[in-house]
């Protein structure tokens, strides 16, 4: 059989998973391949079948493409295609199925789903691990590079593709010794384990913090909006005649409703609380990262140096445009000129406060700045928030997206 037809069979096998799946879609809407996830349909009991169905397709797939690949350097067949097409359809297959479940899990976070996830969790870094440690695509990919009659059909795009995925693949540790790669797996299994962890703790906290306000005049400032999701809050957690208008209302720490009081609540106490609580999440008690965050450094210095970079951050730029001193001397010189023009906006938002107030000697801290740049905008522009909202209902906002995308 030909080195062409061989890569339709190859291709053709790789399909098979393809419609295994869309039967299983039937009952597993994480299967579903349609251009929308059924986000309603997800449960967590769909995330651990899911996820071992697709990876027991895609070790299959990877099996095929591995001996595709060897046959391929052997017999003089070898091509950009037939590395990168197999190895995108594999990557995007597990990709589109954990996706779906990883967002839900950071936006509608439960004690079963979380469960699920974490389950997964080393099977996932498992996989991927195989995935980047083959020795078949990384001896094609380095063939591709280092052969001159190959690399010349390349486009710049495709080498820049090919020399970033060759990176990746020495960055995974497919080159070192036995026992280095199983350190190095072992890491990855403790970093993927701290990482979730990590996630899971500034969820807690982040629902930890509740504030039941019965006081109408403390929410001065608030839209209608979040006042209206507020109330909505506190009747789902049992003030069952909650309401917009009368309340009562309670506050929590989503981004959408810390962000609105920031830049909303002319309540400064209020201000303040939301914002050292929300900067200090995970950082005390039951859910503190502290601990994490230094293991996390340390097993990320000690993977670095398995594979001979001097740190961390060598290690994420060597796949990156910029090199780790140029994007730190680009950092240093945006602050350095940065600095004056913000001084000097400072300086006259703390005059428009000041005259606003009528306080002469008001020095802003950082849970003012928000709120007097949102009150200096509508004195400068004549416009709200708020207001701009009836003119971007979500049904329009929605088709505009989808034409813009067309």
């Amino acid at each position: 059989m030909g080195g062409s037809m061989r890569f339709v069979v190859l291709l053709l096998g790789l399909a098979v998973p393809q419609l295994t799946a869309a039967a299983a879609a039937a009952t597993n809407p994480l299967l579903e391949s349609g251009p929308f996830p059924r986000w309603s349909e997800i449960r967590a009991e769909h995330v651990v079948p899911a996820v071992g169905q697709v990876l027991a397709e895609e070790s299959a797939s990877l099996d095929l493409l591995e001996q595709d690949l060897t046959r391929a350097l052997k017999d003089g067949s070898l091509s950009f295609d037939r590395v990168f097409l197999p190895l995108t359809q594999i990557r995007l297959r597990l990709d589109a199925v954990t996706g779906h479940f990883d967002h839900l899990s950071a936006v509608l976070d439960s004690p079963a789903l979380r469960a699920a996830v974490e389950a997964t969790d080393p099977m996932r870094t498992l996989f991927a691990l195989r995935l980047g440690q083959s020795k078949a695509i990384y001896d094609a990919l380095n063939a591709l590079s280092s052969t001159a009659a190959l690399r010349s059909r390349l486009n710049a795009a495709q080498q820049r593709l090919l020399s970033i995925t060759l990176t990746d693949y020495r960055n995974n540790g497919v080159g070192l010794p036995p026992a280095e790669r199983a350190r190095m797996k072992t890491i990855a299994m403790k970093l993927q384990k701290l990482s979730t962890n990590y996630t899971n703790n500034v969820m807690d906290a982040t629902k930890a913090f509740k504030m039941l306000v019965t006081d109408k005049q403390k929410l001065d400032g608030l839209e209608s909006s979040t006042l209206a999701v507020a109330a909505q809050k506190a009747k789902a957690a049992g003030h069952k005649n909650a309401t917009t208008e009368r309340g009562p209302w309670l506050l929590t720490l989503d981004f959408s409703t810390y962000a609105a009081i920031m830049s909303f609540a002319k309540d400064r106490a209020l201000r303040k609380t939301a914002f050292t609580t929300y900067k200090s999440l995970a950082s005390s008690g039951k859910t503190d990262n502290t601990p994490i965050i230094r293991q996390i450094l340390e097993y990320r210095r000690e993977f670095a140096g398995l594979l001979g970079y001097p740190n961390y951050a060598e290690q994420s730029f060597s796949t990156k445009m910029a090199t780790f001193k140029e994007a730190n001397d680009l950092l240093n010189e945006v602050a350095r000129d940065a600095r004056p023009a913000a001084k000097q906006e400072e300086a006259q938002l703390t005059a428009f406060a000041r005259k606003a107030t009528g306080n002469p000697s008001l020095q802003l801290q950082w849970w003012d700045t928000g709120f007097w740049a949102e009150r200096q905008k509508e004195a400068l522009f004549k416009v709200r928030q708020e207001e701009l909202r009836e003119y971007l209902p979500v049904d329009s906002v929605v088709q505009g997206l989808f034409k813009v995308g067309d």
